[in-house]
């Protein structure tokens, strides 16, 4: 499409947004006003639009543009300076004198010298914009080509041709690009390369403290992503992982309950007996963003002082249950139970100001029965009132709705608790009872749950169906359910108002009372009407699909399970400042959490693929701790919920966390639900140094948002109060500023409770290592190195011209034809080929030669590789770096530590050795192509570096952090440097190096390596593994080798390999007890499990590795890193080493078990995916396997494509490459039985007696397997 020419008054290579090279370009003006942001801040005469530009490896960014049309040029020539204005006065006088003389111009003297001078004068003309009409100037074109008519043409050519010279072309009007922002942009991350697990730190503007230390760094795990200018490092966290973004933490003991309210901090206290302990209430002081936040304890007396309600006594002896801010922050509501004998509930309200706290009123909350209360709903707040509900033993519920001047409103909604207990015990009569078990409150728009109604327009686009698109009877029997939803629902948008704008386009808000019944009856009332409910619908808590009042058939009950909802919450998730979906979270009696969405009037189920029950291993561990006494003798278990006892909430609505509103769900795995474009996602919430879960089933027992942070009131940040590690009842309070960047332009939400951000470092990242040494990395400075490679241009302009004359060419020509003459003749007269004895010396000369008529040598691109040593803290920008030779391609990289042996190899003091101290040495490999290209084979180098750290006073001076220091460097022949690794064996670090076919152990000492041992392959070594001092080699062509290193003879000896040709491209260790497990990725994107098994009749005797397992991965990668697998009672960890340390010291047993010692091993796809895969014991995976199976046949898959077929290996079409054997199959498809977790409960229970098992056992098992998955 031809576009006018336009101007750019931006500053030239301007960069907007973080994308790579530009593949894609794309313009959409626009003729309205939806881009109102780009629209205010720019001129009236202007149109706007969107670019959306792409990158070659899938980023792309959404530009906004404003272009300002109709600038004369005379502005523009104003700024280069026009000719002066005499020369325009002159002309014209000139021309009136020569109309004035009545003569024909022609005839006139020094006519031609006159139109010349008038012809140079116009073209600097400046064009007068009264001199023509508004029609004349739109039609009248911008750039006016030459020409040599002088008359004819249209109204506005000759309108033209009066003012302005037609001789040469003449710009009269520019179009400017006035501004350019980013409206959004996608970030992808590529292909994912083998990484590692290192702190990561950043300034936030705060420091965050504990007992007066500093805390140490948070850990991610770091891949390298991307490619080329889109590359850069992917740091895998979740929230809580990350410390900085914590502000300050306290340790507390025998917290009950947490609510934040203006400013303060209330904490509900309890003692080991169970007794009134009161409330204690802490204040968060906000200071400048250079010092510290810190949180102190208020004393009661000083802060209320009030005699006529006696509130101090309430705090004192009282059991807080809720407390929340009023319409006006000054104002707190605060409910407490000052007695259970008396029922006696008291709602107190309390003004703050500068002295302390006032009561204002105070009210007595009842029944008239004696009931207990159960639960309390959170407060919703309106410009005059406030609305709170309640649930009571009775199985009733009431709403309160307190007035601004002190008076309260009461709302009651019936329902009946099981008053015989046989009632309970029978499934029939259990979902007979229609006791309100949750209730929440929450507001929305108007107009929300109503009907959806069809527009106009869908009605007049349905009547203008074609007949054919009309179903017959047959088709209509056979597709009745597709028909029918075909009819109801209306097409495109035309259903009236949309779920995602009920908060941001209505203004006018309803307050809605939800309510869960144990039959699993869901209702919905709109205030003040709790009489007729606006919504009903049956499967809440059961898992259903789908929520609607329009359910034609009846809900099936479960017949196993007594199952109804406990907690139920109604909350928007989204930008704060953009479009937000409402959603509704329930919790049940069992642990499991489902999510539904509101849309189109009805209530769809959201999959998220996440087991939340309290696991046995949990139960199991608390049943020890009781035994051992570590817990208290009345300790009641959480995970058997009481009915009778007060019921604290676990779902906590936040809203402008890090810019983003959703969902916290204090469950026994902690979730965070946010949403990522539109759509929900779950992340794992991790908190440090956190109990073995067991003492208490919810790790997490209070959160609180809108914490303000800073004096202003403009950062609102969130609290956690945690179970510590340490004797059971231990706590931790800790403040955050927000959730880290995971809401940043480069975030990315994959799913399975991890979070991604992308470091963009616009070259193609191949190795990332932490220095893990004190010395060189702290706390405030952890450094990596990093190899990396960039696309460079080579200037071939000195090839154009090699500075001869044609005769001294010639001459040169010549003498080289006779040697090759003299050549040949020595060669006949000796009988040998000359073309064997001088193919090395081959003319390139006659190849290449140039045509500069031609443009010349055009420049080459190369790859140019570099070492960099980066800092996290600072941006990950770079200390230092070490530039390779040209031609030479860093291949690996590792960071060793190697013992100093000063004896000679072979000498005769070898036999006692000098063993000396260790050295931290980055160890590169490389491989060097020659000039001359792969005519002649590649060499390789072994460079070693010393990271040295610069002290205090100089990095205070000024100096970089750290530099590299190249210490030494070895030539190899055999090959390029492919692998480098390091072998431990008896107090001895060595360095083993993999070049070629051949892997060398190299022993450092006297300041060089020497070889010390070897070892030949077959074809080309791609990687080692060391595990003790065995060795797993993959071989780029000839798959596995399994070789032992024998210290007394330093020799490297080969025990078992696989004889079949498979292509490797990586190689990994997994391992469960004693059992080793080899797993190997090759070209047909599979992988295949091996053992060494010398007694197994497949082995050959020991010499063959024995084939276990085999399956489809169908996707490619290109490294396999081992992992621990972590138990559900450790998963809540963001400090796992101390947790695990906790664990040992409370159940001296633990570890000795085979589940408890299990390696696995992850991966990074190329296409950016990241899986694990994990060992399993025998009555798991028969379990899983046969739940596979089930669901295989059961459940939908996508475009009707089978599963197990597309996990079956895949054989390589190599020749002599087909297995004898069959398809061992033996893997479990975790994406597949993952599926059965987001089933409705009677479907789980079908689905667990076809295959002679309970769901409560298939549900611990995908728990176990979910939380061992999880690398972080």
């Amino acid at each position: 499409q031809r576009v006018e020419k336009v101007w750019s008054l931006l500053p030239a290579g301007e960069t907007i947004g973080g994308l790579g090279q530009v593949a894609s370009f794309l313009v959409l003006p626009l003729t309205d006003d939806k881009l109102n942001i780009i629209k205010a801040k720019n001129p009236k005469n202007s149109s706007i639009g969107m670019l959306f530009t792409g990158s070659r490896l899938g980023d792309s960014s959404l530009l906004g543009y404003t272009l300002e049309s109709d600038i004369d040029f005379q502005d523009i020539v104003k700024l280069s300076g026009p000719k002066e204005e005499s020369s325009k006065t002159g002309s014209s006088a000139i021309k009136s004198e020569q109309t004035m003389s009545g003569r024909p111009l022609y005839q006139e003297e020094n006519y031609y010298d006159t139109m010349l001078q008038e012809e140079e004068e116009a073209l600097y003309a400046i064009c007068d914009k009264d001199m023509t009409t508004a029609d004349e100037r739109i039609k009248s074109p911008d750039i006016v080509p030459p020409s040599d008519e002088e008359d004819g043409g249209s109204k506005s050519e000759i309108v033209m041709k009066q003012h302005i010279s037609n001789k040469r072309a003449k710009l009269l009007r520019v179009t400017a690009l006035r501004s350019i922002i980013a409206l959004d942009s996608i970030t992808a991350l590529g292909p994912l390369g083998p990484g590692c697990e290192g702190p990561i730190t950043g300034s936030n503007g705060h420091s965050a403290f504990i007992a007066g230390q500093q805390l140490s760094s948070g850990t991610a795990k770091i891949l390298p992503c991307g490619h080329g200018s889109s590359g850069g490092l992917a740091l895998l966290t979740a929230p809580g992982r990350d410390n900085r973004s914590i502000l300050v933490e306290e340790d507390c003991l025998n917290v009950q309950s947490m609510f934040c309210v203006s400013g303060l901090i209330l904490l509900g206290m309890h003692t080991n007996n169970n007794e009134e302990a009161g409330v204690n209430i802490l204040e968060l002081a906000t200071k400048s963003k250079e010092s510290k936040c810190t949180l102190s304890q208020v004393d009661i007396k000083e802060l209320i002082k009030d005699e006529d309600f006696n509130a101090n006594e309430y705090f004192k002896k009282g059991t807080l249950l809720a407390a929340s801010e009023l319409a006006s922050s000054e104002n707190i509501c605060v409910l407490l139970r000052t007695t259970t004998v008396d029922n006696a509930y008291t709602l107190m309200t309390l003004q703050r100001n500068k002295k302390g706290l006032k009561t204002k009123a105070q009210l007595l909350l009842s029944t008239g029965f004696p009931s207990d209360l159960l639960q309390v709903s959170p407060f919703i707040h309106s410009d005059s009132f406030t609305v709170f509900g309640s649930i009571w033993s009775l199985g009733c519920a009431v709403v309160y709705k307190l007035q601004s001047d002190g008076e309260i409103e009461e709302f009651v909604i019936e329902g009946r608790a099981s008053l015989v207990e046989a009632e309970d015990d029978d499934e029939e009569m259990f979902y007979q009872c229609n006791r309100i078990t949750a209730i929440d409150i929450f507001q929305a728009s108007v107009d929300l749950f109503e009907q959806p109604k069809v527009s106009p327009q869908s009605i007049r686009r349905a009547e203008g169906k074609s007949s054919c698109e009309v179903l017959d009877e047959e088709d209509r029997a056979l597709y009745d359910n597709e028909a029918g939803s075909n009819q109801a629902l209306p097409e495109n948008n035309d259903i009236g108002i949309s779920a995602d704008e009920f908060l941001s386009e209505q203004d006018t808000e309803e307050v809605y009372v939800a309510i869960a019944r144990q039959n699993g009856t869901l209702q919905l009332f709109k205030m003040p009407n709790l009489q007729d409910p606006i919504f009903q619908a049956d499967g809440c808590g059961q898992g259903a699909v789908i929520m609607s009042q329009q359910q034609q058939k009846a809900t099936r009950l479960p017949r196993m399970h007594k199952i109804y909802s406990q907690e139920i919450r109604f909350f928007t998730a989204g930008p704060s400042n953009g479009p937000k979906d409402l959603f509704l979270s329930v919790l049940t009696n069992f642990g499991d959490f489902h999510v539904y969405k509101v849309e189109s009037g009805q209530l769809s189920r959201i999959s998220l693929r996440l087991p939340t029950r309290p696991s046995k291993k949990q139960s199991e561990h608390h049943s020890k701790l009781r035994r051992k006494k570590n817990l208290p003798s009345n300790a009641v278990d959480e995970s058997l919920i009481n009915p009778k006892a007060f019921y604290h909430n676990r779902f906590t609505r936040f809203l402008d966390v890090s810019g983003q509103n959703g969902l916290f769900a204090a469950t026994t795995r902690p979730l965070w639900l946010v949403t990522e474009r539109r759509r929900l996602v779950a992340l794992s919430h991790r908190s440090r140094h956190v109990a073995p879960a067991g003492g208490k089933v919810r790790p997490v027992c209070g959160f609180c948002a809108g914490v303000n942070i800073s004096q202003e009131g403009a950062l609102s940040g969130f609290c956690t109060l945690h179970e510590r590690i340490g004797r059971v009842g231990s706590q931790r309070l800790t403040v955050f500023e927000g959730i880290s960047n995971f809401f940043s332009a480069l975030g990315v939400m994959p799913g399975g409770g991890y979070f991604v951000e992308k470091i963009p470092m616009g070259v193609t990242v191949h190795r990332v290592q932490f220095i893990d040494d004190p010395n060189v990395s702290t706390i405030d400075h952890p450094l990596y190195v990093v190899l990396i490679s960039r696309e460079v241009e080579i200037d071939q302009s000195s090839l154009n011209d090699d500075g001869l004359s044609a005769e001294e060419r010639q001459r040169i020509k010549d003498e080289k034809e006779e040697a090759k003459i003299k050549r040949q003749v020595e060669a006949d007269l000796g009988g040998f080929d000359i073309e064997q004895e001088w193919v090395e010396e081959i003319e390139r000369e006659n190849c290449f030669e140039i045509d500069t008529s031609l443009g010349g040598a055009p420049p080459i691109r190369k790859s140019a590789f570099s070492l960099w040593l980066v800092d996290a803290s600072n941006n990950w920008n770079v200390v230092d770096s070490y530039e390779l030779r040209e031609f030479e391609h860093g291949l690996t990289m590792k960071v060793v530590s190697l013992t100093e042996i000063n004896v000679e190899p072979g000498s005769s003091s070898a036999i006692g050795e000098d063993v000396g101290t260790d050295c931290l040495f980055v160890t590169v490999g490389t491989g060097i192509v020659d000039a001359d290209g792969e005519d002649v084979s590649a060499k390789g180098r072994v460079l070693l570096f010393e990271v040295k750290r610069e002290d205090a006073e100089s990095i205070a001076a000024g100096a970089q952090i750290a530099e590299l220091s190249l210490i030494h460097e070895k030539e190899i022949l055999h090959g390029p440097v492919t692998t480098l690794s390091c072998l431990n064996t008896e107090g001895r670090s060595r360095l083993v190096v993999g070049a070629g076919a051949d892997v060398n152990v190299e022993q450092w000492g006297m300041k060089k390596l020497t070889q010390v041992g070897f070892f030949r392959a077959t074809m080309q070594i791609l990687d080692i593994i060391h595990f003790k001092n065995f060795f797993i080699l993959s071989d780029a062509y000839d798959s596995l080798y399994f070789l032992v290193w024998r210290e007394s003879d330093k020799s490297v000896t080969l025990l078992a390999k696989d004889y079949e040709p498979i292509p490797v491209y990586a190689a990994g260790l997994m391992s469960r007890g004693a059992a080793m497990t080899f797993v190997c990725h090759d070209d047909r994107q599979n992988l295949q499990f091996f053992q060494y098994a010398p007694g197994d009749a497949a082995a050959r005797g020991g010499n063959k590795l024995v084939s276990r397992a085999d399956i489809h991965l169908g996707a490619q990668t290109v490294s396999l890193e081992s992992y621990f697998c972590r138990s559900s009672i450790l998963i809540n960890s963001a400090t796992p080493s101390s947790t695990l340390a906790a664990l040992k010291s409370q159940d001296s047993l633990y570890g000795r078990s085979d589940d408890d010692q299990r390696l696995g091993v992850h991966f990074g796809t190329s296409d950016g995916g990241f899986s694990t895969v994990i060992p399993l014991n025998e009555s798991d995976y028969w379990r899983l396997a046969a739940l596979q199976s089930v669901l295989a046949n059961a459940l939908e898959s996508n475009c009707a494509l089978n599963p197990r077929a597309w996990r079956l290996f895949r054989r390589t079409p190599r020749r002599g490459g087909c297995r004898n054997n069959d398809r061992r199959k033996g893997v479990i498809d975790g994406d597949l039985v993952i599926q059965y977790c987001d089933l409705p409960t009677v479907d789980q229970e079908d689905f667990a007696s076809a295959i002679g098992s309970t769901v409560d056992l298939i549900i611990d098992n995908l728990l176990e397997l979910r939380c061992s998955s999880m690398v972080i």
